[in-house]
Parts: C-alpha cells; structure tokens; sequence
C-alpha cells in the first residue's frame, strides 16, 4: 500500500481534485518519473480496434512509455496484451481489489501484467464489487497518465467517462476515428466532432502533440531489446499448422486439428492474446504475417 504522502505516489496522480488516499498495489509501479499514458475503448472491440491498439501500444512500449488501461475484456485487454507483446510496462487499474482480477479469473492476463507492470486499486483488498466504483476507477486511470487515448467506443460506456475524466483534470484526449457505420467508432467519432479530443491517425500525430518528452526514446526501450515473444505449446504449434496462410472457419479448422469445439475456443484464446492469429468476421480466423 502506498499513501499519497508516500514519495512512490504517482505525482500526476497527486494532483487531481480527488486523488486516492491510498494505492494498493500488486507489482511494481513506473518510478515517479516515468511517461505513461492511458489506453482505453470498448468492450466489443472490432478487429480495426485491436489492430489499432497493438500500433500505438507497440510504439508506445518502443518509447519507454507505460501503457495503463482497465484490463476490461475488449480494448483494454489488448491494450495491456500489446504492450506485453513487445516488451513494455503495464499497469492495470481495477475497480475492485487487487486481489481479484476479475475480467481474468483464469489468470491468463494478469500474471504477466505483475511481472511487467502492476494491478493497482483504492479499494481494499476483499471489497464488494460494485456499478458505482467503476467511474472512480475511470478517474485513476485518466488521472495518473498525461494523456488518455480512447480507442473504439460507443456513445455510451467507460471509456468516454475516462476521456470526459481526463479533460477535468485538464489532461489530453486523443481518439482514433472510425468508419461512420460502425457504432464502435459512434463515441469516438464524437468525441472529434466535439472537439472534446484530438483525431489521431498515426503514432507520430499523437507523440508530436504530447511534447518534446515524449518525442525521444527512452534508453534501453529500442525495438531490438524487447524481450521475445511467448513460446507455443506443441497444442498452439500443431494448430498454427493446420490453419495454413489464408483466413479459416473455426468450423473447418475443428475438423481439420481434430480438437472438441471447447478446447478449440481456448487455445485460439490464448493464440489470439500471443498476438499469433486475428479473429476475422464471421468466426475466420488467420496466422498473422509474422508467424
């Protein structure tokens, strides 16, 4: 636990007109000095969205940067899987205690994100959760980063409170656009519209805007000291195999590796947060280039 009299307490997070009292913290946080920004978006995330969220986090985590986010299914959970991916720190803010990840009961997530990065909460260990303590998350998560980047979000849900959150506490906004008839880009896109954020299509837009700071890599952060990507079991290995290079139907792909429809939906899961395959519409599925 870290009180916000404590010099570990994030200093961004100190300023805000209701900071926490307390952090409860599972990992380690990025020392005082740190960047760190705020990736957040729905929970129905489109393949745009991820793919869109594995750009900045990639260049993000290339830069040194923290990414933080909810660890809610969607956006959040490839925001946090994409920083892994490629060798950055994450902090993942929950709205109940840090002793229950509860987007990731089976711990496929979270026990990465405390070796590299940290769970972090105001609420006590054991506590109810509840509607309410959502918003009060949403606060943390806009109020301990310099800017907050709303990926894919309807007009209503968690991510837009997280952006309305961040400009009171006169932080920036950022949103990608989206296709006009996608109701996952509908609070994004008004979110521009508004002038409430700032469109970004690019990594460069986005780090130009934020200042001198974020412009410079940090040292040790380059590309090629990342650490490598997660090994397959000889189950992943065998199932990489039988999708061969074009998009396949989970359908097929059951009939083709001879596992049980259960079994399947686990181990593309657990593919698809290895950054190893894409889920395409329609139940598609396909190798990603560089596997």
């Amino acid at each position: 636990m870290v009180t916000i009299l404590d010099p570990l307490y994030p200093p961004l997070l100190r300023e805000i007109y209701d900071p926490p009292s307390c952090l409860f913290i599972r990992g380690t946080l990025p020392p005082p000095e740190a960047l760190g920004l705020a990736v957040v978006g729905t929970r129905y995330a489109s393949q745009y969205g991820k793919k869109c969220a594995d750009l900045f986090c990639k260049a993000f985590a290339q830069r040194g940067i923290a990414v933080y986010s909810g660890l809610a299914y969607g956006i959040d959970t490839a925001a946090h899987s994409a920083t892994l991916q490629h060798g950055g720190q994450t902090i993942a803010v929950l709205a109940g205690g840090v002793d229950s990840a509860y987007t990731d009961p089976q711990g496929k997530l979270w026990p990465q994100i405390i070796e590299n990065g940290a769970l972090i909460s105001e609420e006590w260990i054991g506590s109810e959760l509840t509607p309410a303590k959502f918003p009060k998350r949403n606060r943390i998560i806009s109020g301990i980063t310099s800017g907050t980047l709303v990926i894919e979000s309807d007009i209503k849900g968690g991510s837009l409170i997280t952006a309305r959150s961040a400009l009171e506490q006169n932080r920036e906004v950022f949103a990608v656009p989206g296709p006009i008839f996608s109701r996952g880009s509908r609070g994004t896109n008004s979110l521009i519209a508004e002038g409430a954020a700032k469109a970004v299509t690019s990594v460069e837009e986005l780090i130009n805007e934020l200042g001198p700071r974020f412009t410079l890599t940090r040292p040790g952060a380059t590309a090629e000291t990342r650490r490598p990507a997660a090994p397959f079991s000889a189950e992943e290995s065998a199932l990489l195999k039988a999708m061969g290079e074009e998009p396949i139907h989970i359908d097929e792909l059951a009939q083709k590796s001879g596992i049980d429809y259960a079994g399947l939906l686990l181990l593309l899961f657990d593919l698809e947060m290895k950054s190893a395959i894409e889920q395409q519409p329609g139940q598609f599925f396909q190798r990603t280039a560089r596997f």
